[in-house]
């Protein structure tokens, strides 16, 4: 049976039955939930059973959306302002060293590979730029999963929390202003488009 027959309700209930069953099998080994979630996926979608195929994906963006929007809701709800009184310090110094850092190594990384691909420096840049920008990003969905499983707390757990939920706002605003130096890069370069907005 394939998944077009089933339709947006069904595919998102074959998807959270799997995720069910996977996290539960990997808790019992163990092994955080969310590896569980990420193997169900890959069994169920186009990979292994081709259960979940490509453009069923595309009809579950608003559900993906609504819970991505949902965790990080719950992200914010825990942190105060009383934590960045006392941290704030701290935390600014970690997300620069993490995010930039990230974007730096793998935006130099990139623009030489490039370059060594296509010979035009202005292409490379430009690719370098937006590489480095979506390296600087985590995932707050896992990170927090594994948190919340674990009933982590203290200094460390808040530490990450906040490093988290700021992260994503430095990667969207590194993303943005990637992407838009990317393509003025290429248009005033001569350059063919690469497909960046």
């Amino acid at each position: 049976m394939h998944s077009f027959e089933l339709g947006v309700l069904g595919v998102l209930g074959i998807c959270i039955a799997g995720g069910v069953v996977g996290a539960w099998i990997f808790q019992k080994l163990n092994i955080p939930q969310v590896v569980g979630y990420i193997v169900v996926g890959v069994l169920i979608g186009d990979t292994a059973f081709g259960l979940l195929h490509p453009s069923d994906i595309v009809a579950l963006r608003p559900f993906n959306n609504f819970a991505l929007g949902l965790i990080g809701f719950l992200v914010g709800g825990e942190l105060s302002g009383s934590i960045f009184k006392k941290y704030g310090k701290q935390f600014t110094l970690i997300l620069l060293g993490e995010g930039l850092a990230a974007f730096l190594l793998v935006g130099i990384a990139s623009t030489l590979i490039v370059f060594f691909v296509c010979h035009s420096w202005v292409t490379a840049i430009a690719a370098g730029i937006v590489f480095g920008a979506i390296a600087s990003a985590t995932d707050p969905a896992s990170t927090i999963d594994v948190l919340w499983e674990y009933r982590s707390a203290g200094v460390l757990t808040t530490a990450i929390v906040a490093i988290v939920a700021l992260d994503d706002a430095l990667a969207m605003t590194l993303y943005g202003l990637g992407t838009s130096i990317a393509t003025i890069l290429t248009q005033e370069g001569g350059e063919a488009s690469i497909g960046l907005t």
